[in-house]
C-alpha cells in the first residue's frame, strides 16, 4: 500500500491501479480474484465427501479462488477440542483436505471464518454438528456453527425443532456477549415463523427459559429483557396459534440465508 499511494499521490486511480500494486506486492495475478469476488453474485456453497479416511471439499458450482480452513474436533468431557485445523486454497470445484483425523466427531467447514461462503456437514457428523454446535470451543466455531444451521433450515434441510434446540443450546455456553442478541433473534424468529403449530409453544418456551438464565447475568440482562424474551415470555403463556400469519415452510422461497460470525452480523 505504501507503493500505491507513493505511485499515486495527488492523482486520481481506478481500481485496477490498486489491484495492479497488490498483485505486484505479492508476486500474484490477481485479475481473477478481482472478477470473481469483486464482479460476480451469488455466495458459494461448500460441502463434504469422506470415502474412507479421503476427505474432500466440494463446491455447489464453480468456486471463486479463496483460502479456506476445516476443523476436525473430538470429545473431550463435556466440550470439543479442536484436533486438527487444515487450511486448503480452493481454486476448483473439488480439493483434496488432506491431515484430518479419521475418527472426528465433527468436521466443521470455514472454521475460523477465513472466508465468505455457506457450508454444510457431510452425513455422517450431520447430527453430531447440530448436537454438539454449543460445546464447540470457541465463539468464532460457535458462530461458523450456528450460521450453517440457520442457512439449512432455510433451505429445507433442518427442522425448526432442530435448528431451535441448537441455537438455544449455543446461547447457553455462549461467552462473547457480542452475538448474544443475533442468537436471540434467530431463535425467537425460529420459533414463531419458522416452526410448525405443533413444535410453536416448545420452541419458544425454550427461548423464554434461556432469556431468563440469560437474565441471571448482569452484563446481559439488558439484551435478554429486550422484545425477544419478552414475546417468548408472552408465547409461553399464550394457547398455541394454529394459523399463524407469519408462519413459512423451511422450503418456501423468498428466504435469504444469513450468517452469524462471532462479531455479529454478516446479511
Amino acid at each position: 500500500m505504501t507503493a500505491y499511494f507513493a505511485r499515486h499521490a495527488w492523482g486520481n486511480t481506478t481500481l485496477q491501479d490498486l489491484i495492479d500494486a497488490l498483485s505486484e506486492a505479492g508476486e500474484r495475478d490477481l485479475d481473477a480474484w478481482r472478477t470473481a469476488w469483486l464482479e460476480t453474485a451469488g455466495t458459494d456453497r461448500f460441502s463434504l465427501e469422506r470415502d474412507g479416511e479421503t476427505v474432500t471439499l466440494v463446491a455447489a458450482d464453480t468456486p471463486r479462488p479463496q483460502v479456506l480452513a476445516v476443523g476436525a474436533y473430538g470429545g473431550n468431557g463435556e466440550a470439543l477440542e479442536r484436533r486438527a485445523l487444515v487450511r486448503v486454497e480452493v481454486t476448483q470445484t473439488r480439493t483434496p483436505v488432506t491431515g484430518l483425523p479419521p475418527a472426528a466427531e465433527v468436521l466443521l467447514i470455514n472454521d475460523d471464518d477465513l472466508t465468505f461462503a455457506t457450508t454444510r456437514p457431510d452425513p455422517t457428523t450431520r447430527d453430531a454438528l447440530f448436537r454438539t454446535a454449543s460445546q464447540l470451543p470457541t465463539a468464532i466455531s460457535r458462530g461458523v456453527a450456528a450460521a450453517t444451521v440457520w442457512d439449512m433450515l432455510t433451505t429445507g434441510e433442518a427442522t425448526a425443532a432442530e435448528a431451535g434446540r441448537c441455537l438455544t443450546a449455543v446461547l447457553a455456553a455462549e461467552t462473547s456477549d457480542a452475538v448474544i442478541e443475533p442468537y436471540l433473534t434467530l431463535a425467537a424468529n425460529i420459533a414463531e415463523l419458522w416452526a410448525p403449530p405443533g413444535e410453536r409453544a416448545d420452541l419458544t418456551a425454550a427461548v423464554a427459559a434461556t432469556c431468563r438464565r440469560l437474565a441471571t447475568n448482569p452484563g446481559r440482562r439488558q439484551v435478554s429483557g429486550r422484545r425477544h424474551p419478552r414475546r417468548a415470555a408472552r408465547a409461553h403463556t399464550a394457547r398455541p396459534r394454529t394459523a399463524p400469519r407469519h408462519h413459512r415452510d423451511p422450503g418456501a422461497p423468498g428466504r435469504r440465508p444469513a450468517r452469524v460470525s462471532a462479531c455479529g452480523w454478516r446479511g
